[in-house]
């Protein structure tokens, strides 16, 4: 568990004022929640997480599944929180449960046409990723698998690593925990054939250059303005590179449109002397 709030900050000598800064810290863990067995202790177990890191009074919003029993832990929640602070927490306008890319009107909406003779390989990996973080059930089998195939692995086991066994391997035994054969056949229907994962690798080296640029505006402590030229420039050159490899086909709408939006922030450059300016410096 997750915390982000804005802290205060101490400000230059003889300047008046107040300034605050975005701050996160790691909360808590599943253990804290697992460890809580009973009733009472698991619906305590989200307060006493905040109240360990000292945050209880910058409490804003917290994000959760729609599971009912987190809807009665928020409701202890405001119990507790009004208690310590003596301010009143809602604990229905303050939950956020939505998940963008799951409806729980349409809780198939965001699975890609399983039949079709070229399937959305990328629909299939964010479907099985928002199958996986359905519910702790799920989240605990993919964890147990990246332990279970790694035992000496000093790895940190993660939440839908890109690894093809993994994967595979989680729909699988996903798939074997239904009781029906219907929704059985439907889970099983979400496994990526070798083709599918080829190109879902050609994606990730696509990506790989975007992150690649990203980073050259955050791995250095000092100011990255001068970067942001030669960062666009190298990537539209290697996009502009994978437009014309017979192997990215199937991306090639998908990059002129990527192209077209770097080029467009790289135009936006010469409205300021600032990069320039970095750029001298």
């Amino acid at each position: 568990m997750s915390g982000y709030w804005h802290g205060a900050i101490s400000i230059l000598p003889g300047r008046s004022g107040s300034a605050t800064r975005p701050r996160a810290s790691q909360a808590g863990f599943g253990q804290d929640f697992d460890q809580a067995k009973r009733p009472k202790s698991q619906n305590l177990a989200l307060f006493k997480i905040v109240q360990r890191v000292g945050i209880e009074h910058r409490v804003g919003y917290v994000t959760c599944d729609n599971a009912t029993n987190n809807g009665t832990m928020l409701i202890e929640f405001a119990h507790q929180f009004k208690l310590a602070t003596k301010q009143r927490w809602d604990p229905i306008e303050r939950r956020i449960n939505q998940s963008p890319h799951f409806n729980s009107h349409e809780p198939t909406a965001h699975i890609p046409d399983t039949s079709a003779v070229v399937r959305d390989e990328i629909g299939l990996v964010r479907a099985i990723a928002v199958k996986e973080r359905s519910s702790a059930k799920r989240k605990e089998l993919f964890r147990n698998i990246q332990i279970r195939k790694r035992p000496d692995s000093a790895e940190i086991a993660r939440q839908m690593v890109l690894d093809m066994k993994d994967v595979d391997t989680f729909v699988f035994e996903m798939a074997q925990e239904e009781g029906g054969a219907a929704k059985r056949e439907k889970l099983e229907a979400l496994r990526l054939r070798p083709d599918e994962w080829v190109r879902v690798d050609l994606f990730l080296n696509l990506l790989a250059c975007a992150e690649e640029a990203q980073h050259a505006f955050s791995s250095d402590p000092r100011s990255t303005l001068h970067l942001a030229i030669p960062a666009l420039e190298k990537l539209h050159a290697q996009w502009k590179l994978a437009s014309e490899d017979a192997k990215y086909e199937a991306y090639w709408p998908a990059l002129e449109a990527a192209m077209a939006k770097v080029d467009e922030y790289y135009q936006k450059t010469s409205n300021s002397d600032a990069y320039l300016l970095a750029m001298g410096n």
